[in-house]
């Protein structure tokens, strides 16, 4: 077969490619790729963003905090710190709703945490630190400073002084059901507790006085609680006394009534 040579007419010219968006796959009509946009970390990609529903958390500005003029980056980290301890009070809130377990117990309807029960201890302690999520979840507690101050031991003998108090709704789970007390008042302590302390004149109003329960077990096991001391009446008398009856026969028999002997045969 035989090879045609181009022309030299033909050297030196460009020859047209054809068009590929002709002989494409994607049918017509088919929207083309996305562009990529601005990444989250962009400026562009911040400004484009709604601003929160209440505004900025430092200034309250129609901005996130991030891009607030007036916060200086300390201010900034605060308030990030703030909104993180919000969203876990938020957590813990939710989870409250339902009914508390064994030995735990519901503050305020919200905030739920631990309970110990101490008959040792003659005031209810509350950690600082379920305030602050009572707080974060918009339902403040009103604290009253105290005139004294209570002094607790820890452990290890350390007395900690704690100089505010407050009352509180506490709904305690139990293992027979929830049981909701009003208006217990709690010293607030502001340390590293998570536990909330059940103290010995709330235990003895729900009528657990672990101390007379003690004192008449030992009673028991000493013989001291008896049937003479157990300050119950004597069992009453029941039935016709005849011992009076009964020994004026006796005597009756015992007496020679008969004056001739009997005549046997």
């Amino acid at each position: 077969m035989e090879r045609k040579l181009p022309s030299k007419g033909d050297q030196g010219k460009r020859t047209s490619r054809p068009d590929a968006s002709r002989f494409s796959n994607r049918p017509q009509g088919t929207p083309s790729a996305p562009t990529a946009g601005p990444k989250p970390g962009n400026s562009s990609g911040a400004a484009s963003r709604p601003p929160p529903r209440d505004g900025c958390y430092f200034c309250k500005e129609p901005h996130v905090v991030r891009l607030c003029p007036t916060a200086t980056e300390e201010q900034k980290m605060l308030c990030y710190q703030r909104m993180k301890d919000t969203k876990v009070a938020k957590v813990k809130a939710v989870r409250a709703s339902r009914l508390p377990v064994n030995r735990q117990v519901v503050i305020n309807g919200l905030v739920e945490l631990l309970y110990r029960p101490d008959s040792g201890s003659d005031v209810n302690v509350i950690p600082a630190s379920a305030l602050r999520d009572l707080e974060a979840c918009g339902a403040p507690v009103a604290v009253t400073n105290m005139l004294m101050p209570v002094y607790l031991e820890r452990v290890g003998g350390d007395l900690l002084g704690c100089r505010t108090s407050c009352d509180v709704d506490v709904m305690m789970g139990t293992a027979a059901g929830p049981v909701n007390v009003v208006n217990v008042r709690c010293i607030i302590v502001d340390d590293d507790e998570e536990e909330f302390l059940l103290g010995n004149p709330t235990l003895v109003a729900l009528g657990i006085d672990v101390g007379r329960q003690m004192e008449q077990l030992a009673m028991s096991s000493s013989g001291v609680y008896s049937e003479e001391n157990d300050g119950l009446p004597d069992d009453p008398e029941t039935g016709q006394d005849d011992e009076a009856e009964v020994q004026e026969l006796l005597d009756q028999l015992e007496s020679p009534r008969v004056s001739s002997p009997i005549d046997c045969s």
